[in-house]
Order: structure tokens, then C-alpha cells, then sequence
């Protein structure tokens, strides 16, 4: 708002005159420049930016906070977490050692005919002063002529006296606003504003400028250019979609002698280029920021003066923004949203601050469970807490391929049956997260299940009287104790033993009990007192030479004959007794069969047929020859059994 004070002036002739004054009324802006949602480590410290406008003198610009979003803190409402000085608050004078760049105003106004090119300009601090022939610019679009450098350079020109007179508006005047050419010298502790380009003709008000106090100085490009020298527009789809990264930047250069600056923005978050509504980006500008090297719309290095489009840089963004920092307590830990405004101290006008809000999450995840080692077909059951109220829970889980019943999930309770497929256990990892509008933590949960099985016994059925009896269990568990009884009183803890055997009582069943985490099973194997099993077949009769073959039947180390034949067979001529003696493990045992020899008959029988009859004969067996004679009536001589026919 501006207020209007009218003042009388007398003179020596007689008459009034009436002088207008603009009185602009104090104005204090903030900005977070740090996460408004901050997701506590114990050193929380919030950013913010302060920006302030026409805050009289000895005055202070003093930052409370609340919970309450409408507090006034004029009321003596809300707590003060910080103040720029009133000197800081109220000073506009920019200084710096060297030619500086402060700001690049990029979308300039082309209404009513203008050339944007032409009204582009740059603000700079003089430093200790230099010759415009030796400030050198070496502009970002690299198809203009930069200036006093470069292989085909331009210099400065003069402005022209209609544009000085366009210009000396407000707070400007000859005194403070001041033309200057390639041959002037800048003094120290002076603004400049540098017009890119030749044909300036925007009437912009740089009141403000010439409000700081400090000369303010223009230099102009001799050179026209028919494109603009920062190249603002955002090429879709080449610039910022990381097919020509390069291009996204724009950077300025200045270098006086030993002194040398740039500023780089990003040109990326623009707005396109519209050819429908050209002047949609007209008010575009950068600014430099502390403590970053590349000017942004994410960072706030770029902004757009949408109040006035057209009149360029607002310099209050330069030379009133203060970088504060507020360490935020503990205390202020899941308490929601604390809001953020800024005031004059003494009051004056009561001006306020816009306000923004910040919040501190202390956020934790605690698991607790009492079933991290269970059987299969138990339920686990895992409960979640958290210090921070607002908190919510999720899970998911990792491992167990063996085991079902495991599912991701939701909410501050885990409980889920859970079987395990296998023999021995398997293990699962419940991982669980905390999460507070963003602000995560995370914790995990080992979790073994056991197989509910009885064990598997196993026995050595030994062949002989020299062996041991070798009990074991097939599958040991190291949590899981054994007992072993059986016959004769046998008793033993030990998964496996061995036993020496020395008495037929101890054939019988062995059992073993396993018993562990979950409970107590039993198998069972039986032992037969040991004996060397072994027969002989083959055994016949021999006639006229003839063999039988004698089997040993078993599979043993080795056979010995009473003949001395070795082998399991043994193929005899002579009628007579066989003994096989076999050998295994170290026992042996013996079978004894007989061969016997056949006996032939040398006795004639009469046989009577009747004429058309035939009769059977027959010989006895066990011959491997045989001859009937006469031959006349028989079927065939030379086999046991020939039929014989009525012959006269």
C-alpha cells in the first residue's frame, strides 16, 4: 500500500508548489529452504529465509512460531525462535570486493512491439570500481556477440538520452541514475545495470535501485541482437529429459582484470514457450543464492515477478533475504504443525509475514515376541510399538522358503500360523517398517520353526557272532536329547552307540525317544540274532561219465569244496558226499550234500502184441545213451522210449 504526503513549499516569489512523496509501507516475507517436514536425527535445524522491504531504520525483523496457524504474535502470541538486526533489516547497500553478478532478469517484456533481446538485462556490483573497456561478458548463448571478449566482440554503447529520461522515474534522478559508455570509469560501491543489448526502450522503474543509496550506473550492448542472450526457454523432451544434459544450464560470466564471476541457473521448470501466448514467461528472473552454485525454480533462484511482469528484477529478493537457522527442540517432537511469521520490533505499522508451517517427527519402531523359536503348526505373534502416535506399521518377509503361513501385512500386531515342510527347521526374517508422513524406521525379527518329526532309528543287522550291534539316529538335532532301550536291560543317552554282541537275549526291538522343542517321539528298529545262512543245489545223480553242478547259494566273501574246488559252483563226475564251506565278515558255516550214481538194468522182457497193436518201451533214465535191438517194429532204437508194432 502506498501512502501519499502532501508538503507546501514556500519560495521567495511568492507562490505554492505541491510535492508528491510515496511513502511505501514496511513489508516481510519467508520461505522454508529446508524440509518442512523434518524427520528428526537429534540435530533438527530448520532453514528459512527472510525477505524484508522499506523496514525503517533501527527497527528488527523478529520470527515467532506456533502451533496455532492464526497467532499474532503482535498479541504477544507465540514464541520468538529468531531476528535479523535492525541495521541487517533496514540497510540496502550491496557491496562486494569484485564485480559481481546479482541477478539476470531472462524474460523480458517484447509488448507493443519491443524486442525482448533488447530489454534483457543484468545487475552487477561495481567492487572497487572498473573501466567498462576492461568488464568483459561472456554471454550464454554462444550465437551472440559477447562482450569486450571473444573472437569477434562487442562493446559497450551509450544510452540514449530518451531512455535515460524513461528510466529517471521514482527515486531515480540524473544525480543517481547515470549513464555510462566503453571510455567511463565505474567507482567503487556502485550498482550497474547492463542492457544485453542495443535498443533498450522498456520503461522499467528501477526506483528501487536508486533507493539503496548507491550510484546506479548503465552500460549497454553496442551490438542488436535478434535472439535473446540467456536462452531461457526449456526445450522439452531434449533438455531436461537427459537427452542433452549440457544444455539445461545457462551460465554468465564477468571478469575484470584479476576479478572473475559467473552465475548459472537451470533453465529447467520454465515454463515452454507458447506461440500462441508469447509473453506467457515475460517476468522471469535468477538470482544468486548463498551457499549454492546453480540458480533454480526448485531452489527459489529463479522467480517470476507476476505482480508486475514486466519491471523486471524485484530487488528486494536480492539484497533484503536473510539465511536463518532455528534448532528445533525435542520437546517439539510429533507435535504436528508449528506455523512460522515474522513481524517489525518496535511495531511501527504492525506489518506480518506470510507464514509457513513445519513439523518435527521423532519417529522409532520397537518388535517384541516371545515365539522366535516355535514348532511347526505354532503361530508366531510379534508386537509393534512406537513412541510416535501417529505412526503406522507395515511388514514384509525375507527367507523361509521351506515354511508357509508368512505373509506381508499391515498393522501394530503380527500373528500368523506358520508350518515348516522339512526334516530339521528353517527360518524366517519378519522386516518391519515405522513410517510418519514420510519419516521411516526400521526394525526386523528372526523367527526359527522347528519340524515336528520322530526321529529315524537305524540297525546293523551283523552276519556273526565277532560283530557289534551299531545303533544311530539318522537325524540329530543339537537341541534334541535321545534315550535308547531295549532287550537284556540295554539302555544308553548317546544318538549313537555300539554295542558288542555276545548272547541271542539281545535279539529284540531297540527303541529310541527323541525329545525337544516340540515334545517327545519314538521309532523302533529289531535285531535278529546272527546267522550264516547257506545250501546247496544241484545235487543228483551221475551216470556213465555224466556231471551235476553244486551250487552255493548266498553271497559270501569266499567258498571252499571239500574236492578243493573254490567258488560258489563246483561240477563233479563221481558220485559221492560234497561239503561247501563259506566265509563271510568273519563267520563261516558248512552244507553237506550227496551225488549218487545211477544203476542200469541187464533184464530181457517177453512183451506179447496182438497183429494191428503197438506197445510203449521204456528204459530206465539217467543214460545218456540208449540202443534197442532188434530194430525191426520199432519207432526209433536210439531213445528211452520207442513204440513197437505187430511185424510178421
Amino acid at each position: 500500500m502506498k501512502k501519499f504526503l502532501s508538503l507546501i513549499l514556500f519560495c521567495c516569489i511568492g507562490f505554492t508548489v505541491s510535492a508528491i512523496v510515496f511513502l511505501i509501507d514496511p513489508s516481510i516475507t519467508i520461505n522454508p529452504l529446508s524440509p518442512t517436514v523434518i524427520c528428526s536425527d537429534g540435530t533438527d535445524t530448520l532453514v528459512y529465509s527472510v525477505s524484508s522491504s522499506s523496514i525503517p531504520p533501527n527497527t528488527n525483523v523478529v520470527i515467532y512460531q506456533s502451533t496455532d496457524s492464526t497467532f499474532n504474535p503482535y498479541l504477544g502470541q507465540g514464541d520468538s525462535i529468531g531476528y535479523v538486526e535492525g541495521d541487517t533489516a533496514s540497510t540496502s547497500q550491496i557491496t562486494s570486493t569484485c564485480p559481481k553478478i546479482l541477478g539476470i532478469f531472462i524474460d523480458a517484456c517484447n509488448d507493443s512491439d519491443r524486442l525482448e533481446p533488447a530489454n534483457e538485462y543484468m545487475v552487477i556490483t561495481s567492487g572497487q570500481g572498473f573501466r567498462a573497456a576492461n568488464l568483459k561478458i561472456d554471454l550464454p548463448n554462444t550465437n551472440l556477440r559477447d562482450i569486450n571478449t571473444g573472437s569477434n566482440p562487442c562493446s559497450f554503447g551509450t544510452p540514449s538520452n530518451t531512455l535515460m529520461t524513461s528510466l529517471r522515474t521514482g527515486f531515480c534522478n540524473s544525480s543517481n541514475l547515470i549513464a555510462a559508455s566503453q571510455a567511463d570509469s565505474i567507482p567503487p560501491n556502485a550498482l550497474v545495470i547492463v542492457f544485453t543489448g542495443a535498443g533498450t526502450d522498456y520503461p522499467y522503474n528501477l526506483s528501487r535501485f536508486c533507493q539503496t543509496g548507491q550510484k546506479v550506473y548503465i552500460l549497454q550492448n553496442a551490438c542488436t541482437n535478434g535472439s535473446g542472450a540467456f536462452v531461457n526457454n526449456d526445450a522439452a523432451g531434449t533438455t531436461c529429459s537427459g537427452a542433452a544434459p549440457g544444455t539445461r544450464y545457462r551460465t554468465t560470466t564477468l571478469s575484470n582484470r584479476n576479478c572473475f564471476d559467473e552465475l548459472t541457473y537451470d533453465r529447467c521448470g520454465l515454463n515452454e514457450f507458447d506461440g500462441a501466448n508469447p509473453n506467457a514467461n515475460d517476468g522471469n528472473y535468477v538470482i544468486r543464492l548463498q551457499n549454492t552454485d546453480t540458480s533454480s525454480v526448485a531452489n527459489g533462484g529463479i522467480q517470476n515477478n507476476a505482480a508486475d511482469r514486466c519491471n523486471g528484477i524485484v530487488l528486494d529478493t536480492i539484497i533484503k533475504t536473510k539465511i536463518l537457522k532455528y534448532a528445533i527442540p525435542q520437546s517439539q517432537c510429533n507435535t504436528g504443525k508449528h506455523f512460522i511469521k515474522a513481524i517489525t520490533h518496535p511495531n511501527g505499522t504492525q506489518p506480518i509475514s506470510n507464514s509457513f508451517s513445519y513439523q518435527l517427527i521423532c519417529n522409532d519402531v520397537r518388535a517384541t515376541s516371545t515365539t522366535t523359536n516355535i514348532c511347526s503348526g505354532d503361530s508366531v505373534r510379534i508386537d509393534i510399538t512406537s513412541t510416535d502416535p501417529n505412526a503406522t506399521f507395515t511388514w514384509t518377509t525375507a527367507g523361509g522358503t521351506g515354511i508357509t503361513g508368512q505373509a506381508s501385512g499391515t498393522g501394530n500386531s503380527i500373528k500368523q500360523l506358520l508350518t515348516y515342510s522339512g526334516t530339521t527347521k528353517d527360518s524366517l526374517t519378519y522386516n518391519i517398517t515405522s513410517n510418519d508422513n514420510g519419516c521411516t524406521k526400521t526394525t526386523s525379527v528372526k523367527v526359527v520353526v522347528n519340524a515336528s518329526f520322530k526321529p529315524d532309528a537305524r540297525i546293523n543287522q551283523i552276519s556273526c557272532a565277532t560283530d557289534s550291534i551299531r545303533l544311530s539316529v539318522a537325524n540329530v538335532d543339537a537341541n534334541t536329547t535321545y534315550s535308547w532301550t531295549g532287550p537284556n536291560g540295554f539302555t544308553s543317552n548317546q544318538p549313537r552307540v555300539s554295542i558288542k554282541f555276545n548272547s541271542p537275549a539281545q535279539e529284540g526291538d531297540y527303541i529310541v525317544t527323541s525329545t525337544g522343542l516340540c515334545g517327545s517321539q519314538k521309532d523302533t528298529v529289531s535285531f535278529v540274532t546272527p546267522n550264516l545262512q547257506l545250501s546247496v543245489s544241484g545235487n543228483g545223480e551221475v551216470c556213465n561219465g555224466s556231471s551235476v553242478t553244486l551250487i552255493a547259494n548266498g553271497q559270501f566273501d569266499s567258498v571252499r569244496w571239500s574236492n578243493g574246488t573254490l567258488g560258489n559252483q563246483n561240477t563233479v563226475t563221481v558220485a559221492g558226499d560234497y561239503t561247501a564251506f563259506a566265509y563271510q565278515n568273519g563267520c563261516n558255516a558248512a552244507t553237506t550234500v550227496r551225488v549218487t550214481q545211477c544203476t542200469t538194468s541187464s533184464a530181457i522182457d517177453t512183451l506179447y502184441i496182438c497183429q494191428g497193436d503197438s506197445v510203449k518201451l521204456s528204459a530206465p533214465t539217467g543214460y545218456t545213451q540208449y540202443q534197442w535191438t532188434p530194430t525191426n517194429g520199432l519207432s526209433n532204437s536210439t531213445i528211452r522210449e520207442p513204440n513197437v508194432h505187430y511185424m510178421l
